[in-house]
């Protein structure tokens, strides 16, 4: 009988055990508090760094789970579908120190969409915010929270650090090694926003892309506008490349200017033409040099009349010829200048960046290797 008592004792002490211990569920919602500081007071959020949430932590069933913490925002209590905001930042606390500049941006972005807007107008505004948790180990068990409001919240548009890229290459089907150079492009002297080069189209036509650095393939979709002066047959074609059809030799002339925090660029095509001047060919005016049948190929000069310091450059539409004016550095590399010039390339740059000619002497240059030479 003892034994018997002893077994029904042990029984339900092992039921009441599996009836105590914690089993996982799901909560429908969890509390989220509103701060606050935002009961009286407009929350800039460009003045500080943080604002803090708290919420409680869902109640998944008594059991202690590790849960991750999402906040949503939006502009309007209902939370409607594409009408919100996530937060990139989550957290692993009930405790949710909000990043400020993040909010600011993504409640500016919201913004934006929501109304179908170009600009953010000025002036604080209600904002309304509701956290997500789940668990952090499976990604399951996704539960919202209460929605809370910030009555005024000001956001600021701040534009992003962005500038005229320094440089700028292109890289193409005929352009040096075949998709594998990088062409540097010139800058126009005194012109910030505008860089050019000289390239060669063959029969059947060649595509290119550009970009700030090599392998920054950008293409016909990231120009926003394209002027093709000398009718060289500009599309896209299926890589987005910019394709030019009808062969021959071509200026191509980057524009760039800075609109909606965004570097915009234009696209101007125009035949190539090159000069000499200056006191070695008694022309100030320019004297046209003669295009090569190949990108390979040397463009060469009219001869030399004097014995002087070589002068030439590369016409650009609408810009005077020291603007886009280049030497052989050292006698065989093109160099496009960067500097004023009040005399000679001798005393601003060097002797190395001096070419001295002689009577019947021709320039020969080579766009694509970028050398050159004077026999």
């Amino acid at each position: 009988m003892a034994s018997l008592f002893m077994g029904l004792a042990l029984f339900t002490s092992c039921e009441t055990d599996r009836d105590d211990n914690p089993v996982l569920s799901y909560p429908e919602s969890f509390q989220l508090y509103a701060p606050g500081v935002a009961q009286n007071n407009v929350i800039d959020l460009l003045a500080s760094n943080t604002l803090t949430l708290s919420c409680d932590q869902p109640n998944y069933g008594g059991m202690p789970m590790a849960t991750t913490y999402e906040v949503q925002i939006a502009l309007d209590e209902a939370f409607a579908e594409g009408q919100y905001a996530v937060l990139p930042t989550t957290f692993r606390s009930a405790t949710l120190a909000v990043k400020t500049k993040e909010l600011n941006e993504q409640m500016i972005e919201l913004y934006k969409t929501v109304n179908t807007a170009t600009e953010y107008p000025e002036g604080a505004r209600p904002l309304f915010v509701r956290v997500r948790a789940f668990l952090t180990t499976t990604n399951s068990g996704s539960v919202l929270s209460n929605v809370v409001q910030l009555p005024q919240v000001l956001a600021t548009y701040k534009a992003p650090d962005v500038s005229i890229p320094e440089n700028l290459f292109i890289c193409g089907s005929n352009i040096g090694t075949a998709w594998n150079t990088w062409l540097q492009l010139a800058p126009v002297f005194g012109i910030d926003n505008e860089k050019y080069t000289v390239i060669n189209v063959p029969e059947g036509g060649m595509g290119f892309k550009f970009g700030v650095k090599e392998q920054d393939w950008n293409g016909h979709s990231a120009v926003v506008n394209i002027d093709d002066q000398a009718g060289a047959g500009v599309s896209a074609d299926g890589d987005d490349n910019i394709r030019l059809d009808k062969a021959g030799w071509y200026t191509i002339v980057y524009s760039m200017k800075i609109k909606s925090s965004v570097v915009q660029y234009t696209l101007t095509i125009v035949p190539a033409e090159v000069f000499t001047t200056g006191n070695a060919t008694a022309n100030w005016d320019g004297t046209a040099m003669t295009a090569p049948a190949t990108k390979d190929g040397y463009w060469v000069s009219e001869p030399f009349t004097g014995n002087d310091e070589m002068r030439a450059f590369v016409k650009v539409p609408g810009r005077d010829w020291w603007r886009t004016e280049f030497t052989l550095k050292n006698g065989t590399e093109v160099f496009f200048r960067s500097q004023d010039i009040p005399n000679n390339w001798e005393e601003s740059f060097g002797a190395e960046y001096s070419v001295k000619t002689k009577a019947g002497q021709r320039l020969y240059v080579s766009f694509d290797s970028a050398s050159g030479k004077v026999e």
